[in-house]
């Protein structure tokens, strides 16, 4: 099995935590390549997409969201269910977390509107 985790351009191997799951499918016959989900290249050829660390998505939504749905579309299996996937690239997601009743880390819901001062000024007042 051809499994490709999904990373951003400026990583080049697998972070340490990647390592470890890609180790363990590796003693299981499985063959763990690292890509940048943004690489021009053509996903069918892996058996399974698994999104790790694409922590550059946030500068590039439309173009992360448009690889999402390309995966979909040639039915790549994606091992991070795209909809779930775009759900969490906002992070309001934690609050319809903390809605549902599940705790979350301490979080200052900060609109545009709001004037909530320096981030510094934010922690202190919360006591972070």
């Amino acid at each position: 099995m051809r499994i490709a985790f999904a990373t951003h351009v400026g990583l080049r191997d697998l972070t340490p935590s990647d390592r470890l799951a890609a180790d363990e499918l590796s003693r299981r016959g499985a063959e763990v390549t690292p890509l940048a989900w943004s690489a021009p290249d053509d996903w069918r050829q892996f058996d399974a997409v698994v999104i790790r660390a694409t922590w550059d998505y946030y500068t590039r939504p439309d173009d992360f969201r448009g690889w999402l749905q390309r995966l979909e579309e040639q039915r790549v299996a994606l091992w991070n269910p795209a909809p779930l996937a775009v759900w969490n690239m906002h992070k309001g997601y934690l609050r319809d977390l903390e809605l549902a009743g599940v705790p979350i880390v301490p979080t200052a819901w900060v609109s545009s509107s709001d004037s909530p001062g320096s981030l510094e000024q934010l922690a202190r007042a919360r006591g972070w």
